[in-house]
């Protein structure tokens, strides 16, 4: 069976079961529906322009309404209730695997209809955020002509047509901050003056007590193949805190206890392991009241840009490079990576050519003393 007819039918059986959903077709007037279906990562290099949202002229009396992932929830409603009416929550895999699920989730998303319905990412999913607009009434859908990292051209001939409008985006490399201001600008019809992502936090919400000499080593990341050797972050971390003085936190997911453990038997010293042991916003603050954070190219460095955070590594193979990561200098001017280095041996131009939509590269490839060698630059 042919890869293009095996897609053909999970695309048929997807659409055939979405049917058995009837949405509520009494449009509310002055109502937002935004799909922010993504990672955490994404969430941070979008949420700056629900405030523009939300000031808008036309737009700031309306009422929004925000589908997230669940993995984000709590940066979210901590951080932009005041900005968003309603969230609702969707846990991302079980909605791409469990009909039974996806069908409630359905049900309790088509309660209301839209004035206007927006799914801003510049990679569509159709899945997921294009089932999700296809699903909800609204008489205006408007999402980007989106690239096909996520979705194949078959899948995006059918799904161009769930909206209203497709916002054209530039076709050169662009980092996916400046696309987000692309698309709520076009959106808004007005300039937007947001230059950087940008994460306040006022009140404490932090219930660990530390040293106020501390690092936080973030060995998470959402793939294996961005994850660095436990081994190398344990023999770093006792750099760290031999030669600076610096007390050791070990932050992670769950999905990351296994490794903290590894880590453990590996650091042979004290720390302080917050490995599933803390909210996104409690991370949120403990790096924002570091001495040094380290960690793989996940949503950690968006975090470390958005508090303004200058001591702070990431160690990457090159994912996506000049889309997520690093940083263009016009942005942050001190973004410190580490990189293969195949990567580090190219222009900045064939780095982005070569690696903009993904990196096969080995990240346990980058040695220790690469690593040390950057932290000392830094600190």
């Amino acid at each position: 069976m042919s890869l293009r007819f095996k897609n053909f039918l999970k695309t048929s059986l997807y659409r055939a079961i979405d049917t058995f959903v009837f949405p509520n077709k009494k449009i509310k007037r002055n109502t937002i529906l935004i799909i922010k279906s993504d990672a955490i990562g994404d969430y941070i290099l979008f949420r700056n322009f629900l405030r523009c949202l939300k000031e808008d002229r036309k737009y700031g009396q309306y009422s929004i309404t925000l589908i997230g992932n669940l993995r984000f929830k709590d940066i979210a409603e901590k951080l932009d209730s005041g900005y968003v009416d309603r969230f609702i929550w969707i846990n991302v895999d079980k909605f791409l695997t469990n009909f039974f699920y996806r069908h409630r989730t359905f049900q309790k998303v088509i309660t209301n209809s839209y004035e206007v319905v927006i799914n801003p990412s510049f990679s569509r999913d159709f899945y997921l955020s294009d089932s999700i607009v296809r699903t909800v009434y609204s008489q205006t859908k408007i999402g980007f002509d989106c690239s096909l990292i996520n979705i194949s051209k078959y899948e995006k001939k059918i799904s161009d047509k769930y909206y209203t409008q497709l916002i054209c985006s530039k076709k050169e490399f662009m980092f996916e901050f400046l696309r987000y201001l692309e698309f709520f600008e076009r959106f808004l019809k007005k300039n937007i003056e947001i230059t950087k992502p940008i994460i306040e936090i006022s009140k404490s919400e932090l219930t660990i007590q530390t040293s106020k000499n501390y690092a936080v080593i973030a060995i998470g990341a959402n793939a294996s193949f961005r994850k660095w050797s436990i081994e190398k972050f344990a023999k770093v971390a006792m750099f760290l805190k031999s030669q600076y003085g610096l007390e050791i936190i070990l932050c992670g997911a769950k999905e990351d206890l296994r490794d903290s453990v590894m880590f453990k038997e590996k650091f042979k010293s004290n720390f302080i392991n917050l490995v599933n042991k803390i909210s996104f916003v409690e991370l949120i603050e403990l790096i924002k009241n570091s001495k040094f954070v380290i960690s793989n190219e996940t949503s950690i460095p968006h975090v470390n840009v958005a508090l303004n955070i200058r001591n702070f590594l990431v160690i990457s193979n090159g994912n996506h490079y000049g889309r997520f990561s690093p940083y263009p200098k016009s942005i942050f001017k001190n973004y410190n990576i580490v990189l293969p280095n195949e990567i580090e041996d190219l222009s900045y131009a064939n780095r982005k050519k070569i690696y903009f939509n993904g990196s096969d590269l080995d990240i346990n490839n980058i040695s220790i003393e690469k690593v040390i060698s950057k932290i000392k630059e830094i600190i």
